[in-house]
């Protein structure tokens, strides 16, 4: 990531997907550890170049109830 900081214009931002594992495989279950770590790793790389997370769910991932991460 640090090459990509390097290697990228200083107005280009990055939006990063959070990890299919999170998202598909575990649906966001038990993931509040997990999901802080990611997001802390890449925001201490990217810095002031990164500008959100994507969470990309698949089609049959329904909210039954309120979710808190």
């Amino acid at each position: 990531m640090l090459k990509w900081f390097d290697e990228t214009p200083t107005d280009f931002r990055f939006f990063i997907k959070i990890p299919k594992t999170i998202s598909h495989e575990k649906r966001l279950k038990d993931c509040r550890e997990e999901i802080s770590e990611f997001c802390l790793h890449i925001e201490s790389n990217l810095k002031e170049k990164l500008s959100g997370f994507l969470y990309q769910f698949p089609p049959s991932f329904k909210i039954l109830r309120k979710i808190s991460i």
